[in-house]
């Protein structure tokens, strides 16, 4: 792990700037929502407003817990969820690595890896997510996906910001 104050911070107030509307965790469900037949169902409660310092620090605190939406930033996650996480991350460091692209874990577990990749524009990004995929589709055919998923509603596409920073193990 990295410095917990300064890097974290620096690196959600980054994650954060452009984004105009964030989500707060709440106990019970808030609302459901359907989009070409995907149903999603949450418990964030919409807040059309910058996210801050603040804010940050009260969630870096667990005083609540910020999510934002991967529909309104050039940046793509991917997500493994499978027995093999250290393995799915190594290929994708070093498929990111040969196309001179950089990804941030955000969290990571024996069955559980999110990876965040941004990009300087949405043509770029478009661009990336086709070579990515395909390129990870013929080694790892199976347990892994990308956000953000258009036929989902925003909703369905929200990450929650990490609390820590997460060196890559490999």
């Amino acid at each position: 792990m990295i410095d917990q104050s300064t890097n974290i911070e620096k690196l959600l107030l980054e994650l954060t700037k452009s984004v105009d509307c964030y989500y707060i965790k709440q106990a019970s469900l808030i609302s459901s929502k359907n989009k070409n037949g995907h149903y999603v169902y949450s418990h964030f409660l919409p807040v059309r407003k910058k996210v801050d310092k603040t804010l940050i620090k009260q969630h870096l605190n667990k005083e609540l817990t910020i999510a934002i939406s991967l529909k309104n930033l050039n940046a793509l996650v991917f997500e493994y969820r499978g027995k093999e996480a250290f393995a799915f991350g190594t290929l994708l460091f070093r498929i990111l690595k040969e196309n001179h692209l950089q990804g941030k874990i955000l969290e990571y577990s024996f069955d559980k890896l999110l990876i965040f990749i941004e990009f300087p524009n949405k043509r770029e990004l478009k661009e990336k997510r086709v070579l990515l995929s395909a390129k990870i589709k013929d080694l790892i055919p199976q347990d892994w996906r990308i956000l953000p998923i258009d036929s989902k509603p925003e909703l369905g596409n929200l990450i929650i910001l990490p609390r820590e920073i997460i060196q890559e193990p490999w």
